[in-house]
């Protein structure tokens, strides 16, 4: 009995099915064995770049209220952003542990800054190793 052979038009459908397959679920797997604090302090570096890029377009920072969602969803007032945002795609990162990054805008006497961070492994503020915080503040 013999069995039939694959054609190439099939060979090259399978190949592209795992090659796209892999593509998505690849860089999620390196990831979850990467160190969680680098892969944090990626994140973190990556939404500062999108808030800076949303303070040039709009003239401000996002409210404490408005929080990350600001860098995805379209504002009441459209101004300038609609034709420039969303500025984080498809949406904000969960940090390594599965949480939500937290921002907060800061105003100082020096003008308007935000601090980005997330708590750790343990979710708590400050902490060491693993739980300590990660944090960026420009």
């Amino acid at each position: 009995m013999r069995v039939p052979r694959p054609t190439v038009l099939e060979v090259l459908a399978i190949a592209i099915t795992i090659v796209v397959v892999a593509t998505f679920v690849t860089p999620e797997s390196f990831r979850s064995r990467s160190d969680p604090r680098a892969a944090a302090r990626s994140d973190l570096t990556a939404i500062g770049a999108a808030i800076e890029t949303y303070r040039y377009d709009t003239g401000h920072l996002p409210t404490t209220a408005e929080g990350l969602a600001a860098l995805v969803d379209v504002p009441p007032w459209p101004r300038r952003w609609t034709w420039r945002g969303p500025y984080v795609v498809p949406r904000i990162p969960l940090d390594p542990w599965g949480r939500a990054y937290l921002y907060r805008r800061v105003d100082a006497s020096g003008g308007e800054g935000y601090r980005l961070a997330s708590y750790g492994a343990d979710g708590k503020p400050g902490g060491h190793g693993d739980n300590a915080d990660v944090a960026i503040r420009p």
